[in-house]
């Protein structure tokens, strides 16, 4: 496998993760009822938030390397664009002091949309 599919895989991976540490923080309340900078004391959360992060770059770092291959631009793109609005929402979720739940429902929709569009993202590449 290449290092490229490889990436892919990882992101994939890290996704799912994501995804269930996010269940974890829904399902315990495992998040402050106000938005501060104490918010990193909340374990769950925290993880939460750092995983996105580690996503989203390695998201950016799959779409400069399709930029340069000519290779699987489209669904780079697609798989960013739901990764960014399920980033977006998250935040806006925690600066509502997470009392809005619609911001929390596009977080997950668009964060199952990103999961699903970078696991075709991963059987698409070539080698």
């Amino acid at each position: 496998m290449s290092n490229f599919k490889n990436l892919a895989w990882i992101n994939f991976v890290f996704l799912i993760v994501q995804f269930l540490v996010g269940w974890y923080v829904d399902f315990s309340n495992d998040f402050p009822s106000t938005f501060s900078a104490s918010i990193f004391m909340y374990g769950g959360l925290a993880l939460h938030i750092v995983l996105g992060l580690v996503v989203g770059a390695i998201g950016i770092a799959l779409l400069v390397i399709s930029l340069r291959r000519k290779t699987n631009l489209r669904t780079a793109i697609v798989s960013l664009i739901f990764l960014g609005i399920s980033g977006v929402t998250g935040l806006l979720f925690m600066v509502s002091n997470f009392l809005n739940n619609n911001y929390s429902d596009l977080m997950m929709l668009f964060s199952v949309l990103a999961l699903m569009s970078y696991f075709y993202f991963a059987i698409e590449i070539e080698g």
